[in-house]
C-alpha cells in the first residue's frame, strides 16, 4: 500500500529517514522550500535531492573533462532567496560597474556575488557558461547561469557576476546535495 503524498509526516521523522540535519531542514522551511507542516511528499522530494550528492573540490574537477560550478549559501541575509544581490550587499556597486561597461540586464537577469573566487576560475565559469547554484541547508533550492563578472570588489576581490535565472525545468536537474560548502561559495562538478 502506498501512502497518499498529502499524509502529514513529523519533522523528526523526516530527519530520521533522511538524515537532512534539524537546522537544515528548518532552513529550507523558513526559506519557503517547504512548508511548516510536511508531509509524505515532501519526505519523499527531500530524500531524492540527498540521494544526489555533488563532487566539490577544485581539485576533483578535471580541466578539459568536467565543467565548473559554484554552488553558494543563501545564509546570508544580504542576499536574496534567489541568490539576487541586494541594496545591502553593495548590489549599487556592482550596477554603476556593469553600466560603465555597457552591459544591460534582460528580464531574466540579475546580478550574484561577491564570492570568492579566484580570477582564473572565474573566467572559466563565464566561458562555460557554468550553473551557480544557491544552496540552503546543504540542497539546492535556486540557481542560474553564469553569463559575464560584473567586477572585482575593490576591497575583497570578490567577484560579482551577471547571471540569468534557470527555468523550473533547468533547476530540476541540479536539485541535489552539496557536501561541505563554505561561506564564499564551494566549486562542484557541473
Amino acid at each position: 500500500m502506498t501512502r497518499p503524498t498529502t499524509e502529514r509526516v513529523s519533522a523528526a521523522a523526516v530527519q530520521r529517514l533522511t538524515g537532512i540535519k534539524r537546522y537544515a531542514l528548518e532552513a529550507l522551511q523558513s526559506a519557503g522550500v517547504f512548508k511548516e507542516n510536511l508531509d509524505y511528499g515532501d519526505l519523499l522530494l527531500i530524500k531524492d535531492w540527498m540521494q544526489k550528492e555533488f563532487v566539490t573540490g577544485r581539485e576533483n574537477i578535471r580541466e578539459g573533462y568536467d565543467k565548473l560550478g559554484l554552488a553558494v549559501p543563501l545564509t546570508n541575509p544580504d542576499l536574496s532567496p534567489d541568490l539576487e544581490l541586494t541594496a545591502a550587499n553593495d548590489a549599487g556597486l556592482a550596477q554603476q560597474a556593469i553600466q560603465e561597461e555597457g552591459i544591460t540586464l534582460t528580464a531574466d537577469q540579475f546580478l550574484t556575488g561577491w564570492w570568492n573566487v579566484h580570477i582564473d576560475n572565474a573566467g572559466r565559469l563565464v566561458t562555460e557558461r557554468s550553473p551557480i547554484l544557491g544552496v540552503t541547508g546543504g540542497l539546492v533550492t535556486s540557481g542560474a547561469w553564469i553569463d559575464a563578472l560584473a567586477m572585482v570588489h575593490p576591497l575583497s576581490l570578490r567577484k560579482a557576476f551577471v547571471v540569468t535565472r534557470m527555468t523550473d525545468v533547468e533547476i530540476e536537474e541540479y536539485r541535489g546535495y552539496v557536501p561541505r560548502i563554505n561561506q564564499s561559495g564551494t566549486y562542484f562538478r557541473g
